[in-house]
């Protein structure tokens, strides 16, 4: 298993961790926030067993990328929107727009030799 380590000082020397990746390291800096009072250490030896709350998701931000998709979040906001956000298609092109329906945030290059249809990438 993974193993990682976390210390927690509450007086001011805030929250230290090896081992952890950025969303963990700002999970548990959440869960250290939270504690009051005194004095506190904690030590994480494993990783396993952390769950995600329900309304977990809702934390994330779904706003829209200004181009193509870089990240996870990005990539999944970018597919909901194209279903579901206004997008244009021509004989030539798959354009994705803005939430002000104006300004084009991805577009695609759409080819039909007459047997296959092609998509190719955004940019």
């Amino acid at each position: 298993p993974s193993h990682a380590t976390l210390t927690v000082a509450q007086h001011g020397s805030g929250l230290t961790s090896s081992g952890l990746s950025d969303a963990e390291h700002g999970a548990l800096m959440s869960i250290a926030a939270c504690v009051s009072g005194g004095h506190v250490a904690a030590s994480l030896s494993d990783k396993t067993g952390f769950k995600l709350s329900a309304d977990g998701l809702d934390a994330i931000s779904i706003d829209p990328p200004s181009s193509v998709a870089s990240t996870f979040r990005e990539m999944v906001v970018q597919t909901w929107r194209r279903f579901f956000a206004k997008a244009t298609k021509t004989s030539s092109t798959l354009t994705t727009f803005a939430d002000d329906g104006d300004t084009a945030i991805t577009t695609q290059p759409l080819t039909d030799d007459g047997n296959v249809q092609t998509q190719g990438s955004a940019a």
